[in-house]
């Protein structure tokens, strides 16, 4: 199972590498998708930030980071993750993680449902970003799982 999170990892860490050089080189890329790319980025770094010592919280959740801080805020949290990721142990998927959300309540989730989410959630906001993208006339990289697998 770890394995199979770990082919996940990397490939969020591809799409969101791929996001990111795109919105740094396309001057015409709607400022919404910079928000959006900062949030993916932020949130990684709270939920890392909740289930290790590994991971720095991020000072909020929406950031208002520059192109540049999002690329080198992206780069440390994927860096991050993969050292999570090593460090676990057969079976450490199905622990319990107990945690705080940002409005102070308590839960208690299996580390591979968190980490689902997670992938799931920058998932979910780089569709934003393509579509996005796509209404400001513009063609978006391709960061489908399948494109992924294929390169």
């Amino acid at each position: 199972m770890i394995e199979h999170f770990e082919k996940l990892w990397d490939y969020t860490d591809w799409a969101d590498d791929l996001v990111v050089r795109f919105l740094k080189e396309t001057e015409a890329a709607p400022e919404k998708c910079q928000v959006y790319m900062a949030h993916i980025v932020a949130t990684q770094r709270e939920w890392l930030s909740r289930i290790s010592d590994m991971g720095d919280k991020p000072p909020m959740i929406w950031p208002n980071w520059s192109m540049e801080e999002i690329d080198t805020e992206s780069i440390n949290a994927r860096a991050a993750w993969h050292r999570f990721m090593s460090s676990l142990a057969a079976g450490g998927l199905e622990r319990f993680v107990d945690y705080q959300n940002l409005s102070g309540n308590q839960f208690r989730d299996v580390l591979s449902d968190i980490m689902t989410h997670v992938i799931n959630h920058s998932t979910h906001h780089r569709a934003q970003i393509a579509k996005t993208v796509r209404e400001a006339g513009l063609a978006p990289p391709l960061t489908d799982y399948i494109f992924y697998l294929r390169r």
